[in-house]
């Protein structure tokens, strides 16, 4: 057997050494859970940050989406002469997929860039150092308020989701498609249930918490000037997406199998 090649070795040390790193700093945070001083205020705001900032791209993508949704599934029930069943298709994939996974992606471009840009520049111009020097615990200062914030804003955040999603399915299903208003809602009222909705609020927590704490650790990591500051906003998008939709199929089996 080949042994890999050096470029490879030194990629695998690469995400092992990552891996760790990011590991020690979710502990950090874990840990910090527990600290003497809670910054109440801090936490409000960054509640208000997360949920007004996204709110306004969340609106139209989720719009878009339930439309799209509509459309869709229309078009395959057809086939069948099933097309008055689209209620259903519309309802169960809003709640248990697409609503988590629509407000976790829009908090981590919106919010979750944010965070990671303005830890980055408080890492590049030394104010966590400053922080640090002053006796203040950079963790519960300013990593926790943000992802305390996000685990019990994002809940809501896929609520509104899945309402703007349905609203606009059911506007397209009516007013395009010809179909019967009363029997689309009667087939999405049917066939969700209270646990269904509690399961992709769940959901949500667990994506605010994975798009914060990765955010949090690619600002707090930064390194390299100004250029450092978006090398690490690039990085958190691309980690935040990959994550979600890992952990996505990972809740699904865990939720509804």
């Amino acid at each position: 057997m080949a042994l890999p090649s050096i470029q490879s070795r030194g990629l695998l040390s690469f995400l092992f050494a990552e891996f760790g790193r990011f590991t020690f700093f979710l502990m950090e945070s874990v840990r910090n859970l527990f600290y003497r001083k809670f910054y109440f205020t801090n936490f409000i705001d960054e509640m208000n940050t997360i949920g007004s900032r996204s709110l306004l791209v969340l609106f139209p993508v989720a719009a878009f989406i339930g439309m799209n949704l509509c459309v869709e599934g229309y078009i395959i029930f057809k086939k069948f002469g099933a097309q008055d069943l689209v209620g259903m298709f519309v309802a169960v994939a809003n709640i248990r997929e697409l609503s988590p996974m629509i407000a976790g992606l829009v908090v981590g471009a919106k919010a979750g860039t944010q965070m990671a840009a303005r830890i980055g520049t408080m890492r590049i111009g030394k104010q966590i150092d400053a922080l640090e020097v002053m006796g203040v615990n950079p963790y519960p200062y300013m990593i926790l308020p943000r992802i305390l914030a996000a685990v019990l804003v994002l809940p809501l955040l896929v609520v509104v989701t899945y309402f703007v999603s349905t609203l606009s399915a059911y506007l397209v299903a009516v007013f395009q498609l010809h179909l019967n208003g009363s029997a689309f809602m009667d087939l999405v009222f049917s066939n969700i249930t209270v646990q269904d909705m509690l399961k992709g609020m769940v959901k949500g927590s667990v994506f605010g918490a994975i798009v914060t704490t990765i955010s949090c650790y690619s600002g707090y990591t930064a390194s390299g000037g100004a250029r450092g500051v978006g090398v690490a906003t690039n990085l958190a998008v691309v980690r935040m997406s990959t994550a979600i939709v890992f952990i996505n199929i990972v809740l699904t089996q865990m939720m509804f199998m």
